[in-house]
């Protein structure tokens, strides 16, 4: 696994309700954008300096779980299609 941490910019979704989330909810929920890149030996030296720029937009925050979905970007090598994420804390 990489050292370095993914970039992350937040932009928060107009139509939430602020004022019915907590301080957490409030930070997570949204459009997050970044990007990541392979460093094993494993991947071809072209590939590892490569970046692939993905957005995740989290949709449902509660109890420390959430969900949403992701996508990345194809023009940087990403792939088709929006996927659903599901994690937690």
């Amino acid at each position: 696994m990489s050292r370095n941490p993914l970039l992350l910019i937040h932009k928060p979704l107009a139509f939430i309700n602020k004022k019915q989330l907590s301080k957490t909810q409030k930070n997570i929920l949204g459009v997050w954008k970044g990007y990541y890149k392979h460093e094993s030996k494993n991947i071809p030296k072209e590939r590892r300096v490569q970046k692939t720029y993905f957005t995740i937009e989290i949709t449902k925050f509660n109890n420390n779980k959430f969900e949403g979905k992701i996508s990345e970007d194809k023009k940087s090598s990403g792939m088709n299609g929006v996927g659903s994420i599901i994690g937690s804390q």
